[in-house]
C-alpha cells in the first residue's frame, strides 16, 4: 500500500545511513486498479501493509435490462450480482 492505494512495487531505492538516523527506502509502485504511479519514502526497517489480491476471470454471458451481468467463472460458478458501472470511472 502506497499512499493508501494498493500498488505493485516496481522499484526500491535505499539511501545510505546519514549522520541523523536510519537509512531511508523509497518505494515506487503502480496502482493495480487505475495504473497511477505512487512513490513513498519509509524508514529502513519500517513495516508496511501488503494487500492480498486474488484475480478471477469471468466469461460474460448476458447483460440484463436492469444492468446486471450474468458471468461464469472457470469452475462454472455463475454470478449475477454485479451491475455494469454507470459512472465514467467504470
Amino acid at each position: 500500500m502506497l499512499k493508501d492505494h494498493p500498488c505493485k512495487v516496481v522499484e526500491i531505492n535505499t539511501a545510505k545511513v546519514g549522520k541523523h538516523g536510519a537509512a531511508k527506502s523509497k518505494l515506487t509502485g503502480i496502482d493495480i486498479f487505475t495504473g497511477n504511479k505512487y512513490e513513498e519514502i519509509f524508514p529502513g526497517g519500517h513495516m508496511t501493509q501488503v494487500p492480498n489480491v486474488t484475480r478471477t476471470e469471468y466469461t460474460l454471458f448476458d447483460i440484463e435490462s436492469d444492468g446486471f451481468m450474468q458471468l461464469m467463472a472457470e469452475n462454472n460458478a455463475m454470478r449475477e450480482d454485479l451491475r455494469l458501472p454507470t459512472d465514467e470511472t467504470g
